[in-house]
């Protein structure tokens, strides 16, 4: 994926002398935040790399540092600016971050087909890296298509919780889709741009996410929409289940399929790893091909993805007079209640004010108490202040009028231009109490709970609600809770086969010595031998240097177990009921440049099922590279087996942390009794290499 390093490509600096520098037949689109600005080089050097013949063009939100960034992989680098786009500053001020992407993409699409009319738009989410060239696309559009789509799924989610998060979010993925330049193409971009315009958040009681939503009517109100159900198109986490990954030749596919291109959604590199990564948001099944996200990190660092102390600024987005960034909670209450407006961010600033401080109609109408529609909206989302303040009631609206001044805007950051319809309804209240001579107006008592356990954890819930921290810890703890729960039902169910398979091995002893018995005199090593009880001494060969002392148990020479893994005697033996993963690994030992061989004795010690599968691979650099990877067969009739997998280290390979992985499935009786790493002589390395698999 290096290809694209050697010759850097001159950016264009207008659309006609862009038209003239690459003469294509397609136009690859991409949007690239600063901080997401490696992840946008990956994908142009694997589309370099597969369509060497495509236009690469990116649009950067904030353009500043776009020449600089994304010099040497795209053939042309826009902003906003140039996209002619009306309400630019309300957009900003309108959208978060990702909001703002999301309503760009189809006006990206549109501005790309005026430029180029005669040419279709393929658009791609930064994160995405190609592994192919993407022919089903090419020959969709080239049979009249007019939209190209990839669904989230092709058959059933695992379960309807899944099914009901794709109906939120819709059946098709915005991350790619090609465009024709026909009519019907041009008519549907023109009205995906009209909607976007406001209706672009990721609201999702509401039912809305983003720019993705609006493409279910694309099969109803365009003509020519082509729904791509090819398993290699899109592959990401909410897909995973139904296009389980290999590589075979040095090529990937998915469900049998090749493999065009990775949509890693949803990874913050910067907090997460590919274990990480992959425990969050795919199946265990996945966990031995942590290779190819491993190696997609790389790429992303090599890129300079990780410099810095922290991400660049976003976007030139709409700050606040005294030049602070405008909070969510006033954006979202803009975007609900004020229509789109042109002009610049100060205009749009002070149509916010104009439309916030409006008095609310949905509460109750109190003489010289208003309450804005920016109050009520804080009230209506925040429990904790719906259970203080009714203020519906003169004392609680007075009470909650008094804490907004006092605390809440600070603690909302809200902006000081919203203050004074508060302010003055606070004085205006003063002053009628004095006029009054009554006292003036206090926080009502709140209710107490007669149960002090039950008002305890009435508290403690109005505080989760409002927290996201708080949130994200109850969801960790009452995960740890399954978690505990299942591990001790697992040990329960695990002792109580351990009771009745060792009830049932007393009873085959004694049937056994029976039958030794009546066959008279036998040397007890040659009928041991007979009956493969016992594993056979590691073989070393003449010439091979061991790495790990022989002799021993390979459990007391640097090998761990996990908890699948039990020790019985001289072996080791995978409990069948523990799930599936990591039997054994080990020893981390420093390999100098060569030829090696890890041989591991393994059988099956059960005669159900007949044939059962596990793999030994070897990783290093804290499992970051894959050195070597086989599978091994093994059948229940059958003595011991030496299973050896030979690798090679090469030049500047010399990690400290080389590691021996044995994975195993799920009810797998997989009994392992030595395993031996070796480093072959010179004169036998190129013979052992050749007559190794390739994997």
């Amino acid at each position: 994926m290096d290809e694209g390093k050697a010759v850097p490509l001159p950016v264009a600096q207008g659309w006609a002398q862009y038209d003239r520098a690459r003469p294509a037949q397609a136009n690859f689109v991409t949007i690239a935040t600063p901080d997401r600005a490696a992840q946008s080089r990956v994908f142009a050097r694997s589309a370099r790399q597969r369509h060497p013949d495509a236009r690469l063009t990116v649009l950067v939100p904030d353009s500043d540092e776009s020449p600089r960034i994304f010099a040497d992989c795209y053939d042309l680098v826009i902003s906003v600016e140039e996209l002619s786009l009306t309400g630019l500053a309300d957009m900003r001020f309108r959208y978060s971050t990702a909001e703002l992407c999301f309503a760009l993409k189809p006006w990206l699409i549109r501005h790309v087909l005026e430029k180029l009319p005669d040419q279709p738009v393929y658009y791609f989410d930064s994160d995405i890296e190609l592994f192919a060239p993407l022919s089903e696309v090419e020959e969709a559009l080239a049979q009249g298509a007019n939209l190209v789509l990839t669904p989230h799924i092709l058959r059933p989610a695992p379960d309807q919780h899944r099914e009901r998060a794709l109906l939120r979010s819709g059946s098709f993925n915005a991350g790619f889709l090609a465009v024709a330049p026909s009519a019907p193409a041009r008519a549907f971009v023109a009205w995906w741009c009209d909607r976007v315009r406001t209706g672009c958040t990721n609201d999702h009681p509401e039912g809305m996410y983003g720019d993705q939503k609006w493409l279910e009517l694309a099969p109803s109100i365009c003509d020519g929409v082509r729904v791509l159900r090819h398993p290699g198109y899109n592959f990401a986490y909410w897909n995973a289940h139904e296009r389980p990954l290999s590589c075979l030749g040095g090529g990937w596919t998915a469900a049998g399929w090749p493999l065009r291109f990775v949509h890693y959604s949803q990874w913050n590199m910067r907090e997460q790893d590919p274990a990480q990564y992959l425990s969050r948001y795919f199946r265990r099944e996945y966990e031995p091909l942590a290779g190819l996200f491993a190696e997609y990190r790389n790429k992303v660092r090599d890129e300079g993805g990780f410099d810095g102390a922290g991400s660049p600024a976003i976007y030139r987005e709409v700050l606040t007079p005294c030049g602070m960034p405008v909070p969510d909670l006033l954006r979202r209450a803009y975007e609900r209640h004020a229509p789109a407006v042109d002009g610049d961010a100060s205009e749009v600033f002070a149509r916010g004010v104009s439309v916030l401080n409006a008095p609310s109609k949905t509460r109750a109408d109190l003489p010289d108490l208003p309450i804005t529609i920016l109050y009520d909206e804080i009230w209506q989302h925040h429990a904790d202040l719906r259970h203080r303040f009714a203020v519906d009631q003169t004392n609680g609206r007075v009470a909650y009028l008094q804490w907004l001044v006092e605390t809440g805007a600070a603690e909302l950051g809200l902006p000081a231009a919203f203050l004074p319809p508060a302010r003055s309804a606070l004085e205006s209240e003063r002053v009628r109490q004095l006029e009054a001579g009554g006292p003036a107006a206090v926080p009502p008592p709140l209710i107490a709970d007669p149960d002090p356990i039950r008002q305890r954890d009435h508290d403690i819930g109005l505080l989760v609600t409002n927290n996201k921290a708080l949130r994200r810890e109850l969801q960790a703890l009452k995960v740890r809770h399954w978690r505990d729960e299942e591990t001790i039902q697992a040990l329960d169910a695990e002792l109580a086969q351990t009771r009745r398979a060792r009830a049932a091995a007393a009873r085959r002893s004694r049937q056994f010595a029976d039958e030794v018995a009546r066959l008279g005199p036998r040397p007890w090593s040659a009928l041991a031998g007979w009956l493969g009880s016992s594993p056979r001494p590691t073989q070393t060969t003449p010439g091979r240097r061991p790495i790990v002392p022989v002799g021993r148990p390979f459990f007391d020479c640097g090998f761990r177990l996990s908890d699948a893994a039990a020790i019985t005697g001289a072996t080791v033996k995978r409990i069948k009921s523990a799930p599936s993963g990591m039997l054994i690994f080990g020893p981390y030992v420093s390999l100098a440049p060569g030829t090696y061989a890890i041989i591991v004795d393994a059988r099956l010690y059960r005669r159900v099922p007949v044939l059962a599968h596990f793999t030994l691979e070897i990783v290093c650099d804290d499992a970051r590279h894959l050195i070597g990877w086989r599978k091994f067969q093994l059948r229940s009739t059958a003595r011991w087996q030496p299973c050896e997998l030979v690798f090679t280290v090469w030049d500047g390979e010399d990690y400290p942390d080389f590691e021996m992985r044995v994975w195993a499935r799920r009810g797998t009786a997989l009994e392992i009794g030595q395993i031996g790493l070796y480093e072959l002589p010179a004169a036998n390395a190129a013979n052992a290499a050749r007559a190794a698999p390739q994997w």
